[in-house]
Protein backbone atom coordinates (compact mmCIF):
# COMPACT_ATOMS: atom_id res chain seq x y z
CA UNK A 1 0.00 0.00 0.00
CA UNK A 2 0.54 3.36 -1.05
CA UNK A 3 -0.36 6.34 -0.06
CA UNK A 4 0.44 10.61 0.29
CA UNK A 5 -1.02 13.68 0.60
CA UNK A 6 -1.38 15.95 -1.82
CA UNK A 7 -1.41 19.69 -1.82
CA UNK A 8 -4.69 20.38 -4.06
CA UNK A 9 -3.29 23.65 -5.38
CA UNK A 10 -0.01 21.91 -6.89
CA UNK A 11 -2.02 19.69 -9.00
CA UNK A 12 -4.00 22.23 -10.69
CA UNK A 13 -7.15 22.78 -8.02
CA UNK A 14 -8.15 25.84 -7.27
CA UNK A 15 -8.98 25.07 -3.84
CA UNK A 16 -7.13 25.35 -0.25
CA UNK A 17 -5.77 22.33 1.46
CA UNK A 18 -4.84 18.24 0.85
CA UNK A 19 -6.09 15.31 -1.35
CA UNK A 20 -5.24 11.82 -0.47
CA UNK A 21 -4.36 9.69 -2.68
CA UNK A 22 -3.86 5.48 -1.57
CA UNK A 23 -2.60 3.17 -3.82
CA UNK A 24 -3.99 -0.39 -2.69
CA UNK A 25 -2.73 -3.77 -4.13
CA UNK A 26 -5.74 -6.01 -2.77
CA UNK A 27 -3.34 -8.80 -4.64
CA UNK A 28 -0.78 -8.79 -2.37
CA UNK A 29 -1.99 -6.83 0.58
CA UNK A 30 -4.96 -9.36 1.33
CA UNK A 31 -3.65 -12.10 3.47
CA UNK A 32 -0.45 -11.04 4.46
CA UNK A 33 -1.45 -11.05 8.45
CA UNK A 34 -2.14 -14.68 7.79
CA UNK A 35 0.03 -16.62 5.35
CA UNK A 36 -2.05 -16.92 2.44
CA UNK A 37 -2.62 -15.64 -1.05
CA UNK A 38 -5.46 -14.58 -3.77
CA UNK A 39 -5.43 -16.66 -6.87
CA UNK A 40 -3.53 -13.96 -9.24
CA UNK A 41 -6.19 -15.42 -11.93
CA UNK A 42 -8.94 -12.93 -9.97
CA UNK A 43 -6.87 -9.94 -10.66
CA UNK A 44 -6.46 -10.44 -14.64
CA UNK A 45 -8.37 -7.22 -15.48
CA UNK A 46 -6.95 -6.47 -18.65
CA UNK A 47 -9.97 -4.64 -20.09
CA UNK A 48 -12.81 -2.67 -18.81
CA UNK A 49 -15.61 -4.27 -18.10
CA UNK A 50 -18.60 -4.26 -20.20
CA UNK A 51 -22.56 -4.31 -19.59
CA UNK A 52 -23.98 -7.27 -21.82
CA UNK A 53 -25.93 -3.73 -23.89
CA UNK A 54 -22.59 -2.69 -24.35
CA UNK A 55 -21.03 -5.49 -25.71
CA UNK A 56 -23.80 -5.93 -27.61
CA UNK A 57 -23.44 -2.63 -29.37
CA UNK A 58 -19.84 -3.17 -30.08
CA UNK A 59 -20.26 -6.67 -31.35
CA UNK A 60 -22.94 -5.46 -33.92
CA UNK A 61 -21.45 -1.95 -34.38
CA UNK A 62 -24.93 -0.91 -34.95
CA UNK A 63 -24.65 2.94 -36.59
CA UNK A 64 -21.25 2.98 -35.46
CA UNK A 65 -23.44 4.33 -32.15
CA UNK A 66 -21.31 4.22 -28.97
CA UNK A 67 -22.24 5.13 -25.29
CA UNK A 68 -22.77 8.66 -24.69
CA UNK A 69 -20.48 10.86 -22.74
CA UNK A 70 -22.62 11.65 -20.24
CA UNK A 71 -23.12 8.39 -19.39
CA UNK A 72 -19.76 7.06 -18.67
CA UNK A 73 -18.38 6.48 -15.00
CA UNK A 74 -15.06 8.77 -15.81
CA UNK A 75 -18.12 12.02 -16.80
CA UNK A 76 -19.97 11.58 -13.50
CA UNK A 77 -16.71 12.08 -11.39
CA UNK A 78 -15.35 15.27 -9.76
CA UNK A 79 -12.23 17.64 -10.99
CA UNK A 80 -10.29 16.88 -8.07
CA UNK A 81 -10.78 13.55 -8.36
CA UNK A 82 -9.62 13.42 -11.82
CA UNK A 83 -6.96 15.07 -11.14
CA UNK A 84 -5.82 13.04 -8.31
CA UNK A 85 -5.81 9.86 -10.19
CA UNK A 86 -4.10 11.79 -13.04
CA UNK A 87 -1.22 12.96 -10.38
CA UNK A 88 -1.11 9.20 -8.62
CA UNK A 89 -0.70 7.62 -11.98
CA UNK A 90 2.39 9.58 -13.26
CA UNK A 91 3.81 9.48 -9.47
CA UNK A 92 3.42 5.26 -9.53
CA UNK A 93 4.50 4.89 -13.45
CA UNK A 94 2.96 1.34 -14.08
CA UNK A 95 4.66 -0.89 -16.47
CA UNK A 96 2.66 -1.11 -19.09
CA UNK A 97 4.03 -4.78 -20.39
CA UNK A 98 2.60 -8.30 -20.01
CA UNK A 99 -0.67 -6.65 -20.65
CA UNK A 100 -2.49 -8.87 -22.91
CA UNK A 101 -6.68 -8.38 -24.45
CA UNK A 102 -8.18 -11.63 -23.37
CA UNK A 103 -11.63 -9.64 -22.40
CA UNK A 104 -10.63 -10.24 -18.56
CA UNK A 105 -11.82 -14.21 -19.60
CA UNK A 106 -9.31 -16.06 -17.38
CA UNK A 107 -10.64 -13.57 -13.81
CA UNK A 108 -14.32 -13.90 -15.20
CA UNK A 109 -14.38 -17.84 -15.49
CA UNK A 110 -12.38 -17.85 -11.86
CA UNK A 111 -14.65 -15.82 -10.67
CA UNK A 112 -17.62 -18.38 -11.82
CA UNK A 113 -15.59 -20.65 -10.13
CA UNK A 114 -15.65 -19.65 -7.13
CA UNK A 115 -19.79 -18.59 -6.63
CA UNK A 116 -20.49 -22.08 -7.72
CA UNK A 117 -18.32 -24.07 -5.70
CA UNK A 118 -19.32 -21.85 -2.42
CA UNK A 119 -22.90 -22.27 -3.20
CA UNK A 120 -23.19 -24.57 0.25
CA UNK A 121 -22.78 -22.10 2.41
CA UNK A 122 -26.60 -22.22 3.90
CA UNK A 123 -25.67 -25.47 5.71
CA UNK A 124 -23.45 -23.87 8.56
CA UNK A 125 -25.08 -24.08 11.70
CA UNK A 126 -26.68 -20.60 12.42
CA UNK A 127 -26.75 -18.03 15.20
CA UNK A 128 -23.94 -18.94 17.10
CA UNK A 129 -20.13 -18.32 17.11
CA UNK A 130 -17.83 -20.39 15.04
CA UNK A 131 -13.89 -19.32 16.12
CA UNK A 132 -10.61 -20.72 14.70
CA UNK A 133 -8.69 -20.14 18.49
CA UNK A 134 -5.28 -21.77 17.59
CA UNK A 135 -1.99 -19.47 15.70
CA UNK A 136 -2.40 -21.63 12.28
CA UNK A 137 -5.08 -21.45 9.80
CA UNK A 138 -7.68 -24.75 9.90
CA UNK A 139 -9.42 -25.91 7.28
CA UNK A 140 -13.22 -27.10 7.21
CA UNK A 141 -15.40 -28.84 5.16
CA UNK A 142 -18.99 -27.65 4.17
CA UNK A 143 -21.08 -29.55 1.41
CA UNK A 144 -18.61 -31.13 -0.18
CA UNK A 145 -15.88 -27.73 -0.50
CA UNK A 146 -13.21 -26.72 1.91
CA UNK A 147 -13.07 -23.23 3.78
CA UNK A 148 -10.13 -22.11 4.92
CA UNK A 149 -9.95 -20.29 8.58
CA UNK A 150 -7.67 -17.67 9.40
CA UNK A 151 -5.73 -17.74 12.68
CA UNK A 152 -7.66 -16.02 15.42
CA UNK A 153 -10.39 -15.67 13.61
CA UNK A 154 -14.35 -15.88 14.44
CA UNK A 155 -17.78 -15.51 12.55
CA UNK A 156 -21.41 -16.10 13.26
CA UNK A 157 -23.81 -17.15 10.15
CA UNK A 158 -26.44 -14.82 10.68
CA UNK A 159 -28.76 -12.18 10.12
CA UNK A 160 -26.44 -9.13 10.78
CA UNK A 161 -29.31 -7.51 13.66
CA UNK A 162 -29.07 -11.34 15.08
CA UNK A 163 -25.04 -11.49 15.25
CA UNK A 164 -24.82 -8.35 16.63
CA UNK A 165 -27.35 -9.26 19.76
CA UNK A 166 -25.11 -11.99 20.17
CA UNK A 167 -21.32 -9.86 19.91
CA UNK A 168 -23.34 -7.76 22.41
CA UNK A 169 -23.98 -10.33 24.92
CA UNK A 170 -20.50 -11.45 24.32
CA UNK A 171 -19.27 -7.77 25.45
CA UNK A 172 -21.26 -7.63 28.24
CA UNK A 173 -20.88 -10.88 29.99
CA UNK A 174 -16.96 -11.12 28.82
CA UNK A 175 -14.14 -8.83 29.64
CA UNK A 176 -10.92 -10.67 27.90
CA UNK A 177 -12.47 -10.67 24.34
CA UNK A 178 -11.33 -6.79 23.95
CA UNK A 179 -8.44 -5.03 25.16
CA UNK A 180 -8.49 -2.11 27.67
CA UNK A 181 -6.89 0.50 25.28
CA UNK A 182 -6.37 1.32 21.49
CA UNK A 183 -8.75 1.33 18.80
CA UNK A 184 -11.38 -0.92 18.00
CA UNK A 185 -12.08 -0.99 14.03
CA UNK A 186 -16.20 -1.81 12.59
CA UNK A 187 -16.19 -2.52 9.38
CA UNK A 188 -19.67 -1.68 7.37
CA UNK A 189 -20.10 -2.97 3.88
CA UNK A 190 -24.20 -3.08 3.15
CA UNK A 191 -25.96 -4.65 0.68
CA UNK A 192 -27.54 -1.90 -1.66
CA UNK A 193 -29.68 -2.67 -3.59
CA UNK A 194 -28.78 -1.34 -7.31
CA UNK A 195 -29.73 -2.72 -10.91
CA UNK A 196 -26.50 -4.65 -11.00
CA UNK A 197 -27.57 -7.19 -8.29
CA UNK A 198 -31.44 -7.26 -9.62
CA UNK A 199 -29.92 -8.31 -12.77
CA UNK A 200 -27.54 -10.99 -11.86
CA UNK A 201 -29.91 -12.26 -8.68
CA UNK A 202 -26.51 -14.08 -6.71
CA UNK A 203 -26.41 -11.44 -4.25
CA UNK A 204 -29.11 -10.50 -1.57
CA UNK A 205 -29.60 -6.93 -1.41
CA UNK A 206 -31.54 -4.24 1.37
CA UNK A 207 -33.24 -1.10 1.60
CA UNK A 208 -31.53 1.57 3.41
CA UNK A 209 -34.65 1.64 6.03
CA UNK A 210 -33.81 -2.36 6.33
CA UNK A 211 -29.74 -1.54 6.61
CA UNK A 212 -30.78 1.79 9.32
CA UNK A 213 -32.53 -0.77 11.90
CA UNK A 214 -28.99 -2.68 12.71
CA UNK A 215 -26.98 0.91 13.41
CA UNK A 216 -29.35 1.08 16.61
CA UNK A 217 -27.78 -2.14 18.10
CA UNK A 218 -24.26 -0.38 17.12
CA UNK A 219 -25.23 2.80 18.71
CA UNK A 220 -25.17 0.86 22.35
CA UNK A 221 -22.12 -1.68 21.09
CA UNK A 222 -19.92 2.08 20.64
CA UNK A 223 -20.73 3.13 24.08
CA UNK A 224 -19.91 -0.45 25.29
CA UNK A 225 -16.54 -0.04 23.62
CA UNK A 226 -15.88 3.59 24.43
CA UNK A 227 -16.74 2.26 28.54
CA UNK A 228 -13.57 -0.02 27.83
CA UNK A 229 -11.27 3.20 27.13
CA UNK A 230 -11.66 2.13 23.36
CA UNK A 231 -11.21 4.65 20.20
CA UNK A 232 -13.96 3.42 18.16
CA UNK A 233 -13.85 3.74 14.38
CA UNK A 234 -16.30 2.73 11.53
CA UNK A 235 -15.34 2.07 7.96
CA UNK A 236 -18.53 2.10 6.19
CA UNK A 237 -18.67 1.58 2.19
CA UNK A 238 -21.68 3.24 -0.02
CA UNK A 239 -22.75 3.62 -3.34
CA UNK A 240 -23.25 7.51 -4.78
CA UNK A 241 -26.67 6.62 -4.53
CA UNK A 242 -27.02 5.77 -0.96
CA UNK A 243 -23.97 8.87 -0.01
CA UNK A 244 -25.71 10.94 1.77
CA UNK A 245 -27.96 8.63 3.68
CA UNK A 246 -25.18 7.39 5.43
CA UNK A 247 -24.02 10.71 6.33
CA UNK A 248 -27.47 11.83 7.25
CA UNK A 249 -28.61 8.63 9.49
CA UNK A 250 -25.83 5.93 9.16
CA UNK A 251 -22.77 7.44 10.92
CA UNK A 252 -25.28 9.79 13.17
CA UNK A 253 -27.36 6.37 14.41
CA UNK A 254 -23.70 5.22 16.08
CA UNK A 255 -22.38 9.19 17.10
CA UNK A 256 -19.85 9.00 14.62
CA UNK A 257 -18.64 12.00 12.35
CA UNK A 258 -17.06 11.89 9.22
CA UNK A 259 -12.93 12.28 9.14
CA UNK A 260 -12.36 10.69 5.36
CA UNK A 261 -14.08 10.41 2.15
CA UNK A 262 -12.42 8.05 -0.53
CA UNK A 263 -13.88 7.54 -4.02
CA UNK A 264 -13.02 3.85 -4.64
CA UNK A 265 -11.58 3.96 -8.40
CA UNK A 266 -10.94 0.68 -10.09
CA UNK A 267 -8.52 -0.17 -12.75
CA UNK A 268 -7.53 -2.33 -15.38
CA UNK A 269 -3.50 -3.29 -15.10
CA UNK A 270 -2.86 -0.50 -17.95
CA UNK A 271 -4.38 1.75 -15.46
CA UNK A 272 -7.32 2.58 -17.14
CA UNK A 273 -10.57 2.84 -15.33
CA UNK A 274 -12.42 -1.14 -15.04
CA UNK A 275 -15.51 0.53 -15.61
CA UNK A 276 -17.42 2.16 -18.51
CA UNK A 277 -20.37 2.87 -16.62
CA UNK A 278 -22.05 2.47 -13.38
CA UNK A 279 -22.24 4.51 -10.23
CA UNK A 280 -19.27 5.66 -7.80
CA UNK A 281 -18.57 3.73 -4.83
CA UNK A 282 -17.22 5.27 -1.44
CA UNK A 283 -15.19 4.91 1.47
CA UNK A 284 -16.45 6.65 4.56
CA UNK A 285 -14.33 6.72 7.65
CA UNK A 286 -15.93 8.22 10.62
CA UNK A 287 -14.69 8.63 14.36
CA UNK A 288 -16.65 10.01 17.08
CA UNK A 289 -14.73 13.33 16.95
CA UNK A 290 -14.47 13.40 13.82
CA UNK A 291 -12.55 16.15 11.60
CA UNK A 292 -13.55 19.94 11.33
CA UNK A 293 -12.07 19.75 7.82
CA UNK A 294 -13.03 16.53 6.54
CA UNK A 295 -10.17 14.61 4.33
CA UNK A 296 -11.00 14.15 0.23
CA UNK A 297 -9.59 11.29 -1.77
CA UNK A 298 -9.11 8.48 -4.10
CA UNK A 299 -8.27 5.07 -3.20
CA UNK A 300 -7.08 2.88 -6.06
CA UNK A 301 -7.05 -0.82 -7.02
CA UNK A 302 -7.03 -3.23 -9.61
CA UNK A 303 -10.38 -4.93 -8.50
CA UNK A 304 -11.36 -8.66 -8.09
CA UNK A 305 -13.24 -9.96 -10.48
CA UNK A 306 -16.12 -11.16 -7.49
CA UNK A 307 -19.00 -9.19 -7.46
CA UNK A 308 -18.55 -6.62 -4.40
CA UNK A 309 -15.11 -8.21 -3.17
CA UNK A 310 -13.91 -5.22 -1.28
CA UNK A 311 -10.37 -4.50 -0.84
CA UNK A 312 -8.98 -4.59 3.04
CA UNK A 313 -9.33 -2.38 5.03
CA UNK A 314 -7.82 -2.79 8.65
CA UNK A 315 -4.91 -1.39 10.65
CA UNK A 316 -2.65 -0.81 8.66
CA UNK A 317 -4.72 1.46 6.64
CA UNK A 318 -3.91 4.75 6.83
CA UNK A 319 -5.40 7.14 9.53
CA UNK A 320 -5.99 3.93 11.28
CA UNK A 321 -2.96 2.51 12.57
CA UNK A 322 -2.52 2.75 16.06
CA UNK A 323 0.29 0.32 17.56
CA UNK A 324 -0.57 -0.49 20.96
CA UNK A 325 -3.54 -2.56 19.13
CA UNK A 326 -1.03 -4.77 18.56
CA UNK A 327 0.64 -6.19 21.23
CA UNK A 328 -1.78 -8.37 22.84
CA UNK A 329 -2.27 -10.30 20.00
CA UNK A 330 0.23 -13.41 19.10
CA UNK A 331 2.54 -13.37 16.63
CA UNK A 332 4.36 -16.57 14.28
CA UNK A 333 6.50 -16.72 11.69
CA UNK A 334 5.61 -19.81 10.45
CA UNK A 335 1.75 -20.57 9.04
CA UNK A 336 0.82 -24.18 9.87
CA UNK A 337 -2.48 -25.76 8.05
CA UNK A 338 -4.50 -27.41 10.65
CA UNK A 339 -7.85 -29.83 10.20
CA UNK A 340 -9.20 -29.35 13.80
CA UNK A 341 -12.64 -28.39 14.26
CA UNK A 342 -14.14 -24.93 14.94
CA UNK A 343 -14.92 -23.85 18.38
CA UNK A 344 -18.18 -22.67 19.44
CA UNK A 345 -19.73 -19.85 21.35
CA UNK A 346 -15.93 -18.79 22.37
CA UNK A 347 -14.10 -15.28 20.56
CA UNK A 348 -10.44 -14.57 20.71
CA UNK A 349 -9.59 -11.26 21.25
CA UNK A 350 -10.68 -9.14 18.97
CA UNK A 351 -9.66 -5.90 17.61
CA UNK A 352 -12.60 -5.29 15.35
CA UNK A 353 -16.01 -6.21 13.52
CA UNK A 354 -17.27 -7.27 10.25
CA UNK A 355 -21.36 -6.72 9.14
CA UNK A 356 -22.34 -7.99 5.91
CA UNK A 357 -19.03 -9.99 5.80
CA UNK A 358 -17.81 -12.30 2.90
CA UNK A 359 -14.69 -13.18 4.28
CA UNK A 360 -12.65 -13.55 7.60
CA UNK A 361 -9.65 -11.89 8.81
CA UNK A 362 -7.64 -12.35 11.87
CA UNK A 363 -8.85 -10.77 15.26
CA UNK A 364 -12.22 -10.13 13.79
CA UNK A 365 -16.02 -11.06 14.43
CA UNK A 366 -17.08 -11.82 10.85
CA UNK A 367 -21.13 -11.73 10.61
CA UNK A 368 -23.28 -12.30 7.91
CA UNK A 369 -25.08 -15.01 5.52
CA UNK A 370 -22.64 -14.67 3.41
CA UNK A 371 -19.39 -14.19 5.79
CA UNK A 372 -17.26 -17.56 4.91
CA UNK A 373 -18.50 -16.87 1.68
CA UNK A 374 -14.94 -15.74 0.18
CA UNK A 375 -12.99 -18.11 2.28
CA UNK A 376 -13.17 -21.47 -0.21
CA UNK A 377 -10.19 -22.74 -0.83
CA UNK A 378 -10.20 -22.37 -4.64
CA UNK A 379 -10.18 -18.67 -4.02
CA UNK A 380 -6.43 -18.82 -2.67
CA UNK A 381 -3.16 -19.68 -4.50
CA UNK A 382 -2.11 -23.30 -3.97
Amino acid sequence: MRFWTVDLYSIGINELGTGVAIVLDHLMDYWQDCGLKLDPALFEINLPFYMESERWWQKEDFNQKKVSDRQTYLACLSEKELKLIEWMKNKVNPSLSNINDDDNSMAKTKARQIHLRSSGINSIPGDKICSNLTNNLLITRIAFQNYIIPKMSCFIYSDVQIGLNIFMDSLVNSKDIIGESGKFLIIIDPPWENKSVKRKRNYNSQGPDEILQAFALLEKICKLLNDRKLDVRVALWTTQKYKQFCLDHLLPAMNMKLEMCLLWHKITKSWESSKIRGGREYLLIGSQKGRQNVLDGVLISIPSAIHSHKPPIDFNFPWLQDESTNQFFQQTNETKILTESLRHDVLPRLKGIELYARYLRPNFLSIGHECIKLQCSDIFSH
